[in-house]
């Protein structure tokens, strides 16, 4: 039984493209792990066997071929990509949101029960919370205009006798 060889990740090359200029900040990070890659891919291609350069390069024969399949020439084709989705798969559909528009349009003076009420008899499926979230979500609701009082602890009083100050309380409660 051999030992498998442990692919280095530490150390970090940084590369320019073909495609960038010298004084450009872009720069791709090829790591050793790339490297083993596209060498183990080459040689594959090399030698057209996919199980002789996994068992060469410690992977997969089903590994090499999916490297191959990606691989175009450079090494930033077989770098890992994003697996991040493109969106939730609970998401509210663009009939729903649709729905809640109209409905709040027309029922929004009546309360957000009336609205949910509403929009559950044209076929609604989600929970009256969700339902809210996606109302602020929106931005449907008008925030409603604070109140500003004025402070009469920052006033500032410049007055030179107590009388101009009674004469002055007075106009203002007037």
């Amino acid at each position: 039984m051999t030992k498998r060889v442990q692919k280095k990740r530490t150390n970090v090359i940084l590369k320019l493209d073909k495609n960038q200029e010298r004084g450009s900040l872009m720069k791709t990070i090829i790591t050793e792990e790339i490297k083993l890659r596209q060498r183990a891919v080459e040689y594959a291609i090399k030698h057209d066997n996919n199980a002789k350069a996994a068992r060469k390069y410690h992977t997969t024969r089903q590994q090499i071929a999916r490297w191959r399949s990606r691989y175009d020439g450079t090494a930033r084709s077989l770098l890992p990509k994003s697996r991040r989705p493109l969106h939730h798969p609970n998401e509210h559909k663009i009939h729903e949101l649709e729905l809640i528009r109209k409905i709040y349009k027309r029922y929004s003076r009546d309360g957000l029960a009336k609205i949910y009420v509403q929009c559950q008899r044209r076929g609604y499926k989600r929970s009256y919370g969700a339902m809210k979230k996606m109302i602020k979500k929106l931005q449907l609701t008008e925030k409603k205009e604070k109140r500003t009082y004025p402070n009469v602890a920052r006033c500032v009083l410049n007055f030179k006798s107590p009388n101009q100050i009674v004469q002055q309380h007075l106009l203002q409660s007037a």
